[in-house]
């Protein structure tokens, strides 16, 4: 069986064949005459032909080697490419990503830093799908290339940057009982007596807040589920409680005109996390993305 000839026989070669010379392959490469001497005597056996003859005083190419010169300056054009990445530059940069996520996600991440994005990179085109409860295998798949997610996830898994944290509000009709302006959190037993708008994320139609009241999520009275956040305003109805991310109550609150108090203590907070694989981590054109919305997280703080 014929084994190939090894590269960096091919790159002697090519400098032999640049300059004509074992002396000046051997300068030019950084390495000794007599191993230059052995690479040719090898590769003269290893092609059948004696690729460099005398002539005169100096050493003429062959045939052969006439048709090898340009093949090999193609090859480590190529090879010089691969093993020595270009410098990033976005402006040039022709690519369009896929982010799995919400409509708050979008809202709260995206747009932030959407005009700086276009401004640098004008030929990245950015599309959104709906989240995916399972964000590991549909990042280690290529099917999304970030996640922006609340949901809970496994650092051993997936790399991860947590880009804020947030209250949880209850958006609420000008005219509901509970809407007086109080600055204080609504009490749990207000909370559980009022009819709730419900929001699902992800394909697994999950309910964060069912989640977090734990034992106390049988009292909560669902009279309308839905997906969308942005959405779910135009339909929180009578003494419907609508319970949603403080800064999506505060930005949905202001185009729709509906009040918002803080939600019970007992939620807690939701952190909110940017997510990739490993199979993107060292891509920089994924690191130039992910540098820009979490710049812009940062900014909107």
């Amino acid at each position: 069986m014929h084994v190939p000839i090894e590269p960096n026989l091919l790159v002697k070669l090519a400098m032999l064949l640049r300059t004509k010379s074992v002396s000046a392959a051997a300068e030019a490469l950084g390495v000794s005459q007599p191993s230059v001497s052995r690479a040719l005597a090898r590769l003269r056996d290893e092609l059948k032909d004696p690729l460099l003859v005398r002539h005169g005083n100096s050493m003429v190419l062959t045939p052969r080697s006439e048709e090898l010169l340009d093949r090999l300056d193609r090859w480590l054009v190529h090879t010089a490419d691969v093993i020595h990445q270009q410098s990033f530059d976005p402006g040039t940069l022709e690519r369009r990503f896929q982010i799995g996520s919400t409509d708050f996600g979008v809202l709260s991440v995206l747009r932030p830093a959407l005009a700086e994005i276009r401004e640098e990179a004008p030929g990245v085109s950015v599309q959104i799908v709906p989240l995916d409860w399972s964000a590991h295998s549909t990042l280690a798949e290529g099917a999304v290339d970030l996640v922006i997610s609340g949901l809970d996830s496994d650092p051993a898994q997936l790399h991860r940057h947590l880009l804020f944290t947030d209250r949880f509000a209850c958006m609420m009709k000008p005219e509901h009982p509970l809407s007086g302006g109080a600055d204080e959190p609504l009490t749990l037993d207000e909370y559980l007596a009022c009819p709730h708008l419900g929001m699902t994320v992800s394909d697994a139609r999950f309910d964060r807040i069912n989640q977090l009241l734990g034992c106390h999520s049988s009292r909560r009275k669902l009279a309308l589920v839905a997906p969308y956040f942005s959405l779910a305003p135009e339909l929180v109805e009578g003494d419907m409680l609508l319970t949603l991310p403080e800064r999506a109550a505060r930005h949905y609150g202001a185009i729709h005109g509906n009040p918002y108090r803080l939600a019970p203590q007992e939620l807690g907070t939701m952190e909110y996390w940017l997510l990739w694989h490993e199979r993107s981590h060292r891509d920089p054109a994924s690191q130039w993305l992910r540098e820009r919305l979490v710049e812009a997280c940062v900014a909107a703080e």
